[in-house]
């Protein structure tokens, strides 16, 4: 098996693109990393990773996309979506290979999402998100933890795999989404199709957050525009009715996470 790691990088450190790095260098056969935007420095840097194809589209082309254009050169069996800011643990991914390869057609498999702290990510096991769900909640990291491999409805994009096969099945992600929303709207896809997507217990990722300097409004903005763009997809009647209420829950909740 062998596994094409496809990491987005937009104005991310260069000590924690180094601790990335390191831990996939151990673990994957290929390295594409998209440079959305760094600073000079960090460009400079990352040409001299000899083992890292680099990527650079014209200007920051959002998440989905640059996943897209690194699976399109991906030579690998499998892909591993991973952000910039997060460490692999040993055997994170042969455990994720593995379990795809008995999942089937189309499957896509979440790896345990933890915080620097030890502690599980809240999107690292979700609920799909219904018009419902926006307001109770889909995270699921709080509910008591499975022992082993299990089906749930969607996992966290910060560190996903997918056989290329299931990549193509479902057409990649969706472009229209530029910055979040993107993995739980192929997570419903794959599902959608027939598919499984689980969550892995013992493949974990050490996973920073926040680490792009992007200015929190802007990071806001487009999380707006991704849920809105999900909600016309999938309820185009009453997600319409009831997008002005998201729209607002979704402003509360940036307040409350910049206090």
């Amino acid at each position: 098996m062998t596994t094409s790691a496809i990491i987005v990088s937009f104005r991310t450190g260069q000590a924690l693109l180094q601790r990335c790095l390191e831990t996939v260098r151990a673990q994957c056969d290929e390295i594409i990393l998209i440079d959305n935007g760094n600073p000079d420095a960090v460009r400079e840097w990352l040409d001299q990773q000899e083992d890292v194809q680099v990527i650079r589209p014209n200007g920051n082309v959002g998440f989905a996309l640059a996943c897209n254009m690194g699976a399109k050169v991906a030579t690998s069996e499998f892909l591993l979506f991973l952000n910039p800011d997060a460490e692999l643990e040993p055997d994170c991914v042969v455990r994720l290979a593995a379990l795809a390869g008995r999942a089937g057609e189309p499957s896509l498999i979440g790896a345990k999402v933890i915080d620097p702290d030890v502690r599980e990510q809240r999107g690292s096991r979700r609920d799909t998100l219904t018009l419902l769900s926006f307001f109770t909640g889909i995270n699921r990291h709080t509910d008591p933890p499975p022992a082993e491999p299990a089906q749930v409805e969607a996992v966290s994009g910060s560190a996903m795999l997918m056989s290329a096969e299931s990549f193509r099945a479902v057409d990649g992600f969706d472009t229209r989404y530029f910055l979040h929303v993107e993995d739980l709207d192929i997570c419903r896809r794959v599902r959608a199709a027939g598919g499984q997507v689980w969550h892995h217990p013992r493949a974990v990722v050490r996973h920073q957050g926040g680490s792009s300097d992007a200015a929190g409004w802007v990071v806001a903005h487009h999380k707006r525009m991704s849920f809105k763009t999900y909600m016309l997809t999938y309820y185009p009647r009453v997600g319409r009715l009831l997008w002005p209420a998201m729209s607002l829950a979704l402003r509360a909740r940036s307040r409350g996470s910049r206090k």
